[in-house]
């Protein structure tokens, strides 16, 4: 381990390198440009040139790259799981929906929902590399079924 590595793990970041790193990490959202989070964070920089400088400094301390590098692992690791999650959801839903269709004898609903099933879980792809489908035009095509399953369910 080399002595930068060995340095920016004993070291913390202060409050204004965290408030620095965390508004760098939303500027997708707040659309901050990297001397405005500069700025914000509370550092000072007389030119906005200046302030870019300073932030790019920042942005290449080691300590900073292995807080941030931890960082977005965490946060891909976070968004992986809400689509995993939500993922479930829909299949769930649409096993549901091929439930009732099948107890209500609607073989058409019950073969669109598994069919849709089937989409969303990648068995219709050789190689199993499909990529989800989009879960709002998929809701949106069965957008009937659920009407016809809540008709059947309030018999």
């Amino acid at each position: 381990m080399d002595n930068n590595t060995d340095i920016a793990q004993k070291r913390s970041l202060t409050p204004r390198e965290l408030g620095f790193v965390k508004l760098w990490l939303d500027k997708k959202v707040n659309q901050y440009s990297d001397a405005t989070c500069y700025e914000i964070a509370g550092y000072r920089a007389k030119t906005g040139g200046a302030k870019e400088a300073a932030a790019s400094r920042l942005l290449r301390k080691p300590y900073i790259r292995d807080y941030l590098t931890k960082k977005v692992v965490e946060l891909e690791a976070r968004v992986v799981e809400e689509i995993l999650w939500d993922r479930q959801r829909v299949v769930d839903r649409f096993e549901h929906i091929a439930d009732k269709a099948d107890s209500t004898g609607d073989l058409h609903a019950e073969i669109k929902a598994v069919d849709f099933i089937g989409k969303i879980i990648g068995v219709y792809e050789k190689d199993n590399s499909q990529k989800m489908p989009d879960l709002a035009n998929l809701l949106a095509g069965v957008q009937g079924m659920i009407g016809v399953i809540s008709i059947a369910d309030s018999r």
